[in-house]
């Protein structure tokens, strides 16, 4: 997950994007548990 993120900052997002980002796929690997 943190890899991701080094990602998106790397691809120049804002925090919100990161946060929404991050609420995604938060909320794919509950869905998925």
């Amino acid at each position: 997950l943190l890899g991701k993120f080094r990602e998106a900052c790397e691809e120049g997002k804002t925090p919100a994007d990161l946060a929404l980002v991050g609420a995604k796929e938060l909320r794919k690997e509950l869905d998925g548990e």
